[in-house]
């Protein structure tokens, strides 16, 4: 049976999903293994964990875990919209994670002052896609925020596409329009254009090629397009 969390101070996911689930006692002591962006670049171990327990420390959560025996196989990243205005938010990428590191939370606006939410990458283990985790994760994500005192979700979102969702990590946006999400703007990214010419042209396996088939109406452009998703949460 798959439960939900928060992804608070006790809690920390800190690496992705790539290589399948990771064991919760890991993100019981963060420290001890080292996030992704720690191997690949001169960041040292712990960092990433440092950065996500005080946007823990100062804004209740970062996220939403989904674990099953132990072992976590989902998670949705989410960030005060006043950290994402000062930088990119990512702690796979080495340039966004120095930002969030630079970043003085202490100087920037308390959830009541300002309290809008954007959620961020979302992430299901392979193995475990198609059971409905991703959905399950954002219900308890809004729930959690309804709860706490923001006001406002904000998302980017991208068409309904299974293989292209997975590859890019954001939401789908008929599955945030079931959840009262409205469309503000939208806009085609050359980024996810580039992700939706790879996997139909097979660059990324046969299988992936495949699922395709059943948006073949769609042009690049128009599955290409990230829109801009709001939630106004009411008291």
């Amino acid at each position: 049976m798959i439960s939900y969390r928060m992804m608070d101070k006790t809690c920390l996911v800190t690496t992705c999903l790539h290589k399948g689930p990771i064991p919760l006692a890991q993100c019981r002591e963060p420290e001890s293994v080292a996030a992704y962006i720690e191997t690949i670049a001169a960041i040292p171990q712990g960092s990433v964990a440092r950065v996500l327990r005080d946007v823990c420390e100062r804004y209740g959560a970062c996220g939403v875990a989904a674990v099953e025996d132990e072992m976590v196989v989902g998670k949705i990243r989410c960030y005060p919209q006043a950290i994402c205005d000062k930088t990119p938010t990512c702690v796979q990428q080495e340039v966004p994670f120095r930002g969030m590191m630079a970043v003085d939370l202490a100087s920037l606006p308390t959830r009541d002052q300002m309290p809008v939410l954007r959620i961020g990458c979302i992430q299901v283990a392979e193995a475990y896609c198609g059971r409905g985790i991703a959905g399950e994760m954002l219900d308890a994500l809004i729930d959690w925020a309804k709860a706490t005192g923001w006001r406002t979700l904000r998302a980017t979102a991208a068409r309904q596409i299974p293989s292209l969702l997975a590859w890019c990590g954001q939401a789908g946006c008929e599955s945030l329009r079931r959840r009262g999400f409205v469309v503000v703007s939208e806009e085609i990214s050359p980024e996810l254009r580039e992700g939706v010419v790879s996997q139909r042209g097979g660059f990324h396996g046969r299988q992936v090629q495949e699922q395709w088939d059943a948006f073949a109406e769609l042009s690049d452009d128009e599955a290409a397009v990230c829109f801009e998703m709001t939630l106004d949460i009411h008291p």
